[in-house]
């Protein structure tokens, strides 16, 4: 997602999951609920959500990443 120029967080996580509940037939009784589950996931995985401010969400990173190989 970071490629892609994309963020993570806890309502696109919600979204994801219940798409591919759907997808799979998952029943309603058996599907997550809540947001409890969101937190665990990402403990499991190493997800972690940074907010950008201001200035830091305007950054060009491509441009970052051929000044520092410049330097």
């Amino acid at each position: 997602m970071e490629a892609k120029g994309e963020q993570v967080n806890g309502p696109m996580l919600k979204e994801k999951c219940s798409r591919f509940e759907e997808l799979f037939n998952v029943p309603e009784e058996e599907r997550l609920s809540g947001d409890g589950w969101v937190a665990s996931f990402c403990r499991a995985y190493k997800i972690r959500e940074h907010r950008r401010h201001g200035e830091a969400a305007s950054v060009d990173s491509a441009a970052v990443d051929a000044e520092r190989v410049r330097v």
